[in-house]
């Protein structure tokens, strides 16, 4: 006699995360939205609960939240670090614009390119600093 019984589905992990942030939508959809983010919100509790449900351990939880507020807080430094770049060449454009702009008017001789140079080297190592360091970041992830 054949077995004319149906395997269950089964799922790739891929899919199953996809189905299970999908029905998590759907059961946010009657919370309230955060004020400031607009979005919904769960507590760690809530976290905790779903993953209870799904048999993940607590201390699995905890860890993926550890890493995602390290992932967060490398993101913060390198944002800082680029607008601190931003800052420096905006800065000396601007100086350098009016040293120019003194020079011309201020008769002949040539000397605002010693100033532009030596701030030009200080700014190319920063550059330099923060390229470095972001492909020694990488090698290292």
């Amino acid at each position: 006699m054949a077995d004319t019984r149906q395997q269950p589905p089964r799922f790739t992990q891929d899919e199953a995360a996809e189905i299970v942030r999908e029905a998590t939508s759907r059961m946010l959809e009657g919370r309230h939205e955060h004020p400031s983010t607009g979005s919904r919100q769960l507590t760690r509790e809530d976290l905790l609960s779903l993953a209870h449900e799904l048999g993940v351990s607590e201390d699995a939880v905890d860890q993926v939240l550890a890493d995602r507020a390290k992932r967060r807080k490398h993101q913060s430094r390198r944002r800082g670090a680029l607008i601190g770049l931003a800052a420096h060449g905006m800065s000396y454009g601007i100086v350098m614009s009016g040293l120019a702009l003194v020079d011309v008017m201020s008769g002949p001789g040539w000397w605002f390119q010693w100033p532009a140079v030596a701030w030009g080297m200080g700014l190319a190592f920063h550059v330099m600093g923060l390229v470095l360091g972001a492909l020694k970041r990488a090698g290292t992830e």
